[in-house]
């Protein structure tokens, strides 16, 4: 019985002296000028923050154009499987307000359901909110994968999104020079086009987005800021 005892103390001092396990997402705060052909729009913001295991993505933008006003703010609360390389939704809010009808949407997952204004509907398999999908694609693209799809959830109808890897370019922005990855999103049949650039370097963050309809272009999004928060202290190890 002795021994079991020691044994049993060995092995839960060993546990509480071993180092906190570092998450594998890095929180931030990003800060974005909003162009269209080269004039500026407004700002947009970005920020990924951990709250014990659930990770808040949140996005914000505040433009105008002449008579034209929009602000919109999402935010996708979500959770990591158990190999930090799969992103679990948990819940997705979304507001609209400024020139037109204001817009606003609530979603939560639960298991197969996705639920949204006392409607749900039944899925199979990994399903993303309008914004979670996109912590999965940076996953996704720093373990090298080149042609990814997702099952996207908005206004409880399933979508789905195909982005495919189409380069590397090194960018000059206003936080700086960085080496990127240029990923398109795949469409058949439209005449829209929307690119992105993300730095591995700041772990797959959004650097530049573009987007054009009809050969035109309609909006450009460029990283003008970048912080990351400091890494946590480790307890000190019991003695």
């Amino acid at each position: 019985m002795r021994v079991r005892n020691a044994l049993i103390s060995f092995m839960v001092a060993a546990t509480l002296s071993l180092p906190a396990m570092a998450s594998p997402l890095v929180s931030y705060d990003a800060t974005y000028k909003v162009l269209r052909k080269g004039k500026a729009l407004g700002m947009g913001t970005r920020s990924l923050k951990q709250d014990g295991d659930t990770y808040i993505l949140h996005n914000a933008s505040d433009l105008s154009w002449l008579i034209f006003s929009d602000q919109r703010e999402e935010t996708a609360t979500f959770t990591l499987g158990s190999d930090g390389q799969q992103v679990q939704a948990s819940q997705y809010q979304y507001k609209r307000t400024g020139t037109g009808p204001d817009d606003k949407e609530s979603e939560s997952f639960e298991g197969n359901t996705v639920r949204s204004g006392g409607a749900g509907i039944n899925v199979k398999g990994m399903v993303y909110d309008p914004l979670s999908y996109q912590q999965q694609l940076a996953l996704d693209l720093a373990a090298g994968k080149k042609d990814v799809t997702y099952h996207i959830v908005k206004e409880l109808k399933e979508k789905v999104y195909r982005f495919r890897v189409v380069g590397e370019e090194r960018l000059s922005t206003p936080y700086g020079d960085l080496d990127t990855l240029r990923v398109e999103r795949v469409r058949d049949n439209s005449s829209r086009e929307t690119l992105f650039w993300l730095a591995p370097k700041l772990h797959y963050t959004l650097v530049r987005l573009w987007q054009s309809k009809d050969g035109v272009e309609q909006m450009e999004l460029v990283l003008s800021d970048y912080k990351e928060a400091a890494a946590p202290t480790e307890a000190a190890s019991p003695q």
